[in-house]
């Protein structure tokens, strides 16, 4: 997704998004590698004991939300157009993580 509003933005094009409706947690990469720093420096964790779970913000924005105001941001010119033909048999409409045990470390 990101990417491609990266490219239809620098090339001032339109962007279609289907399904905007979705819920998805959205993270910058750079609390991503936070995350897995203190994971691996954590005495928590250990051979023994190992550590599984989610990383996420355990904030969830709807795909739509997330377009504007990155379109916004980079200064678009082209259209955003929203096809929403929500077929609940494709997607999960929510999807955010639940980041509980990751701030425990």
């Amino acid at each position: 997704l990101f990417p491609s509003l990266i490219n239809a933005a620098k090339k001032n094009r339109n962007f279609i998004i289907k399904n905007s409706k979705i819920i998805r947690d959205f993270i910058p990469i750079e609390d991503v590698v936070s995350y897995i720093n203190k994971a691996i420096y954590s005495k928590k964790i250990n051979v023994e004991n190992p550590f599984i779970t989610n990383i996420g913000s355990s904030n969830g924005v709807s795909i739509e939300d997330f377009v504007k105001l990155w379109w916004i941001k980079l200064n678009a010119k082209g259209d955003l157009i929203f096809e929403n033909n929500f077929n609940s048999n494709e997607f999960i409409p929510s999807i955010v993580a639940d980041i509980n045990e990751l701030k425990s470390l």
